[in-house]
């Protein structure tokens, strides 16, 4: 082998990737001979130790064995020979591309100084600039050795000029950054001074007991000022956001379009207004606290509710005489004769005044029905917390949803549907010449002496039930009278509803579950109680049959005459009627006065003779 077999070959080499010009083949030849001399050393055996060499083989077990242990005496390790072909060429190329680089950016820098050199040599600058000449003119670039102190002479006016702006502008940046941090101070003192109004605010909100948590979905902080036990509908409505505005003064947001409402009680009598109850005035936000601006809201939303329970309950409650119309409720009292009751909702930022012919007499009254009403939404409230207390009986097919209505217009209304039902019926009964009296049921309130109302003694006496007795009297003689008592009791406390007990002349208690069916047990048990009157008068060969309300007399075998008198429902007509075999007579008495007045002792003989 020659003493180049161990150099490395550059003969043979792939395909350059990145540039594209191809050596000449007087290059390639021009290369070998260099290398490797005369052609005739170049041989295949010469070559393969060539490749060999340059690690392109394997190496036997025996020379890895040898360059392990050269390896453990010198300390040093060498260099492993390439694994891949492919890698050694990659890294030859890369080198390549490297020196090729290094090569372009010294030519271009040779050229560039050569095109500054042409402007004063251009014979020297010729040599360097190569195919540049043909494309560039020579002296294109120039240069010159710049001395600022005589470019530009030292000018003191305009140095002490510079300096003057140059502070001027100093200072005037300084300023702005000084009005900057002071109008910074100011905010934050303004935003401190708001902050600490808002939470002192709020803390004295949370203080009394209202309950202040983040609204949900939003960052503002609200406040609960609803009542517990209330309808779902409103549940929504009694939450308030707290926020401020731009002077730092604390609003309550209770939400677009809800204006604040209160219930007004208004008394008529004729079609004149004699008493209402006053409204509440509506709070300015810059002058009143929070916690009264919460109060008010929470009254109005008390207000809404107990409106929509009264409406809610007015429906059951037609046939007792409450009506509805232009949302208001309306029934009457016994309070004084004639005396109508309207129940209203009016918005507190409208005109709500009732004019100057309206009376104040008994404005009393008004706020009285109004305080009792509220009382009795407030107690159906602890009524729905104590139900959701108590253990649900298993397996009930009850939903959970049911609700109970709250009794309100019915404490307010039954006693004077009772005191109404024995006024017509005594007007009846005399009309027909029977002798009646009545005495009315009241409503009894733990009044002191001094004619005041304790509120905590009211509010245990509407959780007791209401009880209102009526007593009829029909009298026959001195020796004679017959009494009948309507009872009606209330229940708002435990389970809202009402029971009728009747006590009729001479007969067993009943007890009922509502007004109409009193009224018509009454109607039968009065009509029975004519029957006992009439007995008195015809003499004892009538006889009285209880169980049917009749008087019977037997003349022949074939004859029988009966006797019986009718109430009808309305209670506005009394009749007696024959039925036997001559045909069937009557005899009618109307409470209106459109039918003759005749004494009950003289129309039983035109029906018998």
């Amino acid at each position: 082998m020659s003493a180049t077999s161990t150099t490395t070959s550059l003969t043979f080499k792939p395909w350059t990737t990145e540039n594209g010009d191809e050596p000449s083949l007087k290059d390639i030849l021009g290369r070998i001979e260099t290398e490797r001399g005369q052609f005739r050393h170049v041989t295949e055996a010469s070559l393969q130790e060539d490749i060999a060499a340059e690690g392109a083989l394997e190496l036997s077990s025996n020379d890895d064995e040898e360059d392990e242990q050269d390896e453990g005496e010198g300390g040093v390790a060498k260099r492993q020979p390439a694994n891949d072909r492919a890698e050694l060429w990659r890294a030859k190329q890369e080198m390549g591309s490297y020196l090729n680089e290094a090569l372009r950016n010294s030519h271009q820098s040779l050229k560039f100084v050569a095109l500054l050199q042409s402007k004063y040599q251009r014979s020297i600058a010729a040599s360097s600039l190569g195919d540049m000449k043909d494309k560039v003119p020579y002296g294109s670039i120039s240069g010159d050795v710049w001395d600022p102190e005589r470019a530009m002479p030292k000018d003191a006016a305009r140095e002490n000029q510079d300096g003057l702006l140059a502070t001027s502008v100093r200072m005037r940046e300084l300023q702005q950054s000084a009005d900057g941090l002071l109008a910074a101070a100011t905010q934050l003192k303004e935003n401190v001074r708001q902050e600490t109004l808002f939470w002192d605010e709020i803390l004295s909100v949370t203080e009394r007991g209202w309950r202040i948590s983040k609204i949900s979905g939003t960052p503002l902080l609200g406040v609960r000022y609803g009542f517990q036990g209330s309808d779902a509908a409103f549940a929504n409505s009694q939450v308030a956001a707290i926020t401020s505005d731009s002077e730092g003064n604390v609003m309550l947001e209770r939400g677009l379009g809800t204006r604040p409402k209160a219930i007004r009680t208004i008394l008529r009598q004729e079609g004149h207004v004699i008493g209402s109850s006053a409204l509440p005035r509506v709070p300015d936000e810059s002058e009143t606290t929070l916690e009264a601006r919460i109060r008010h809201a929470r009254d109005s939303v008390f207000d809404e509710e107990l409106f929509h329970e009264m409406l809610r309950e007015s429906r059951s409650l037609i046939s007792e005489g409450v009506t509805t119309k232009d949302s208001a409720v309306y029934f009457t009292t016994e309070l004084s004769q004639g005396l109508e009751v309207e129940l209203q909702l009016v918005s507190l930022d409208e005109d709500n005044s009732l004019g100057l012919e309206a009376s104040h007499d008994l404005d009393t009254i008004a706020h009285a029905i109004l305080l009792t009403a509220r009382l009795l939404l407030g107690q159906g409230h602890r009524n729905k917390l104590n139900r959701m207390k108590e253990i649900p009986p298993p397996l009930s097919k009850k939903e959970d949803d049911d609700r109970q209505n709250t009794a309100i217009l019915r404490p307010l209304t039954l006693v004077q549907l009772l005191n109404a039902y024995l006024d017509k019926m005594c007007n009846l009964l005399r009309t027909a010449g029977v002798s009646a009296e009545s005495q009315p049921g009241r409503l009894s309130l733990p009044v002191a002496a001094n004619g005041s109302i304790d509120v905590q003694d009211l509010v245990t006496s509407l959780m007791k039930p209401f009880k209102a007795e009526s007593v009829l009297w029909l009298i026959a003689s001195d020796a004679l009278t017959l009494e009948m008592k309507l009872t009606a009791e209330s229940f708002v406390w435990n389970t809202p509803g009402s029971t009728f007990t009747i006590h009729p002349p001479g007969g067993q208690t009943v007890r009922l579950f509502s007004i109409d069916e009193l009224f018509l047990a009454a109607n039968d048990f009065l009509a029975l109680a004519l029957a006992q009157l009439l007995k008195e008068l015809v003499g004892h060969e009538w006889s009285l049959d209880r169980r049917e309300g009749t008087l019977t007399r037997t003349r022949e075998v074939s004859e029988k005459e009966v006797l019986k008198f009718g109430i009808d429902e309305g209670c506005s007509a009394v009749t007696l009627r024959s039925l036997g075999s001559h045909g069937r007579k009557e005899v009618l008495w109307i409470s209106d006065g459109s039918s003759e007045t005749k004494p009950l002792s003289e129309a039983w003989k035109e029906l018998v003779n």
